[in-house]
């Protein structure tokens, strides 16, 4: 990307003048009991621009509030995917599963489950079965397609076949049906409880949102996974060991017979370690067969996961000098010069987030990595990124592909931050603006502040064929990334459609004699009325954008 720092100036603030319109919460909540109460729980559901996947999927603040209008209209009574309150739950549910997890081996191990573990495993059941419930009421981000899909039909296809099942039976509090119901003759009943084992890419899921709001590198993310697999296998193969020896040894076992659980379940996972990590064979008296079937088992799973290990911390190895590493080297980098250089810090903090902003924490080389491909597959992504922009502009309409595809490879790619004045009113221009991400807002040569432009929208496109001063200033409201049309490079695109060249001169002619008779008309009418709030001459010729 391409950067014109040296270009931008700078206010000393933006403090909107315009009327600012009723939030979206405020139109579909506009009265009855609890109304703030209401407001609040229903923004509680909503899109979260603090959640860093609204961050990577929403870019900017025009795009979550689209959805979050979209969310309103149309999928009122869903919980969105990126909402606070769905963060807030999944991290409970992170609690609930690890203690599960850890809880369930036990009871698993043993005929009469201690009241504690019984009480504990029904408040953690409950918490599973309302995690089932809210999957239905809850929308998802289609990798795919790339959208965050909110209809209630989608969204009970792709939980319903074939997650619900395991998950709704796994959660169901059989022991106390079995205990508090004398039904021990259903005993074996709790064995369904293994198809908790399907909730672990579930957590597993949780964990990767929490620490992508952690901010936690991708390697050590796939460590943390790594690292609960291998627990959750330990912890489970000592459960079995368990269940074996009291079946095969009967339940007036040593180890059933005990009152302290603890110390067997301890024994039986020392003796799962040692056989998983090749070191000794278990040496847990039970029926000869069933004790070689299970060294067997070890010795097989073991050298697999001997492997899985190695192969992991290999991993993590090559990953240090990954994009994100190269990030932090660079940050780290930028900052021992700006130390060195003695910057004050609002110069550091604004360079801070102009490399955030541009590298979306992850080093790439842009123009490396385009080179790599084909002409038609370079053509391809920038018709992708900027082909609709462009034929938004009305002298654009019309014109052949070839045309507009010559004019998307002219364009360059600029990143501005808050405050950053990109245009000047009064200054004559040579390139137009497309915002690809962000909002600016659009000031008269008064310095009257006349409208907000968004993702999608553009402005100075006369300048391509008049050399004439700006009508107005736009100024960077947020982080705002808009792609450049210079008019050298407008002119070298259309030299070969010489009628098409001068059909758009004429037009952007005709265009700015409208806008200067409607700028002469509204001095006019200033001058009877000192206290009108806007310069419609200018709105005029940025309605299109509003």
């Amino acid at each position: 990307m391409a950067s014109t720092l040296h270009k931008v100036r700078r206010v000393e603030g933006h403090d909107c003048t315009l009327p600012q319109d009723d939030e979206l919460i405020t139109l579909y909540i506009n009265g009855g009991l609890f109304v703030n109460l209401r407001r609040k729980f229903r923004q509680y559901l909503m899109v979260s621009a603090a959640n860093p996947e609204s961050k990577a999927v929403l870019r900017s603040t025009a795009q979550i509030r689209l959805e979050e209008s979209r969310h309103l209209r149309k999928y009122y009574h869903m919980i969105h995917p990126f909402s606070e309150a769905r963060i807030t739950w999944e991290m409970i549910m992170i609690v609930v599963y690890f203690s599960l997890f850890l809880v369930m081996p036990l009871e698993l191990a043993t005929t009469l489950t201690p009241a504690l573990i019984l009480y504990l495993k029904f408040v953690l059941d409950l918490f599973s079965l309302a995690d089932v419930a809210l999957f239905f009421f809850t929308g998802y981000y289609d990798i795919k397609s790339h959208k965050v899909v909110m209809k209630p039909n989608s969204v009970f296809k792709s939980y319903i076949i074939p997650r619900f099942i395991f998950d709704f039976l796994s959660s169901l509090p059989y022991n106390m049906y079995i205990q508090y119901g004398n039904a021990y003759h259903l005993i074996h009943l709790k064995y369904f409880y293994l198809l908790k084992l399907t909730r672990l890419p579930t957590l597993i899921e949780y964990i990767r949102k929490f620490c992508i709001r952690m901010d936690l590198y991708s390697y050590k993310l796939s460590t943390v996974n790594f690292a609960l697999w291998f627990l959750t296998l330990i912890w489970w193969a000592t459960a079995l060991t368990l269940v074996v020896y009291t079946t095969t040894n009967g339940e007036k076992s040593d180890i059933s017979e005990n009152v302290d659980n603890f110390s067997p379940t301890m024994e039986s996972c020392y003796q799962v370690v040692k056989s998983f990590m090749l070191v000794a064979m278990s040496s847990i008296q039970t029926d000869k067969a069933i004790s070689m079937l299970f060294n067997i088992l070890c010795i097989l799973i073991g050298s697999v996961l001997n492997m899985v290990i190695l192969a992991q911390v290999m991993q993590i190895y090559r990953r240090h000098s990954s994009s994100r590493n190269k990030y932090d080297n660079l940050i780290q980098e930028i900052g021992e010069y700006m130390n060195y250089k003695e910057l004050p810090t609002s110069i550091k903090n604004r360079v801070f987030r102009y490399v955030e902003f541009k590298f979306q924490k992850n080093i790439f080389k842009e123009g490396d990595i385009l080179n790599t491909l084909s002409k038609i597959l370079k053509q391809d992504i920038l018709l992708h990124n900027c082909k609709k922009m462009v034929e938004k502009v009305d002298f654009f309409k019309g014109l052949p592909g070839s045309l507009i595809l010559r004019l998307v490879t002219k364009l360059r790619s600029e990143i501005y931050l808050p405050n950053d004045v990109i245009v000047q009113a009064g200054i004559t221009g040579n390139a137009m603006y497309f915002i690809y991400v962000g909002s600016v807002a659009v000031y008269t040569i008064h310095e009257q502040e006349i409208c907000h432009l968004e993702d999608g929208s553009y402005f100075g496109e006369i300048s391509l064929i008049i050399n004439e001063p700006r009508v107005a200033s736009v100024v960077a409201i947020t982080n705002c990334e808009v792609f450049r049309l210079s008019r050298r490079d407008f002119l070298e695109a259309i030299e070969p459609y010489p009628n098409l060249s001068s059909r758009i001169r004429d037009s952007a002619l005709a265009r700015l004699k409208r806008t200067q008779m409607m700028m002469s008309q509204d001095q006019k009418e200033k001058e009877k009325d000192k206290d009108k709030d806007k310069d419609p001459a200018v709105k005029k010729e940025f309605k299109f954008l509003e």
